[in-house]
């Protein structure tokens, strides 16, 4: 879809909007825009199919832990294995992390 410079300038700060660590008004102040008008651009852009949807959630996976040899080991997705030996209270400590 080809959009005109309004929408692609309008699409560019939500994007960013998107990236930035404070909220929708934050980013408005800062960039001297109209709050009101990130809104309906970004409406208007993700009903013409312009803009990925973001439910906010992330996908997360997650490995069981396997406990070897009375210590306990790690596997992580990327291969990485972790593994330390027992010790009285150690795996409470590491939870409280």
């Amino acid at each position: 879809m080809e959009l005109t410079q309004k929408q692609a300038y309008w699409k560019a700060h939500i994007e960013s909007a998107d990236e930035f660590a404070g909220s929708l008004v934050d980013y408005a102040r800062l960039h001297d825009l109209e709050v009101k008008q990130l809104y309906v651009y970004k409406t208007s852009l993700r009903e013409k199919a312009a803009l990925a949807e973001s439910s906010g959630f992330v996908q997360v996976t997650t490995r069981q832990s396997v406990i070897v040899n009375s210590g306990i080991q790690v596997a992580l997705p990327n291969g990485v294995r972790l593994s330390l030996p027992d010790a009285p209270g150690l795996l409470e400590r590491l939870a409280r992390l």
